[in-house]
């Protein structure tokens, strides 16, 4: 009986302990970021950048979607700096392997985009891995980001990391 009663408080607390479980707070849980998207809150613009997949094999192709949407109550108007809104780039740790636009011509003539409330902005383009500054694709890992030509100044994305593998 003494072995019982010597026993019951660490029964006790050894099925409390059990029963309790371990809540992460709140904002560790908010800053579960998704890999494939980045976005930022600028002036009431939302400029978001997406990719389908973050790793493809040589010969595959990644598609990418750069959007720029008024979260305003309000019709805002976004204004270019040239009819080239936007350019998409692709870089390993160091350097640009590959630019969208390079070599392209564009007009600088600014330009006024009107976007009523929650109306989007949208630009794509494809990278496949085969598509390199300087030759052919290197396993590995790769970054991909955009720049919005706006009056008002660059807006430079973060840079969304993507894989070439085998």
């Amino acid at each position: 009986m003494k072995k019982a009663i010597i026993l019951l408080p660490f029964i006790i607390i050894l099925l409390a302990s059990c029963t309790v479980k371990q809540q992460k707070p709140a904002a560790k849980v908010a800053s579960k970021i998704n890999p494939t998207i980045w976005s930022e809150v600028k002036d009431s613009i939302l400029f978001q950048l997406s990719v389908d997949k973050t790793a493809i094999v040589i010969g595959d192709t990644i598609h990418t979607r750069f959007v720029m949407k008024n979260v305003s109550g309000s019709e805002r108007s976004l204004l270019f700096s040239s009819t080239k809104y936007v350019d998409f780039f692709v870089a390993d740790e160091r350097t640009l392997v590959w630019v969208a636009f390079k070599g392209k011509g564009f007009l600088q003539v600014i330009k006024e985009v009107p976007l009523a409330s929650g109306d989007s902005l949208f630009f794509e383009f494809n990278w496949a891995g085969d598509r390199m500054t300087g030759g052919h694709p290197i396993l590995g890992k790769y970054y991909i980001f955009a720049e919005a030509y706006l009056v008002s100044g660059l807006i430079r994305t973060g840079r969304i990391p993507v894989y070439i593998i085998d």
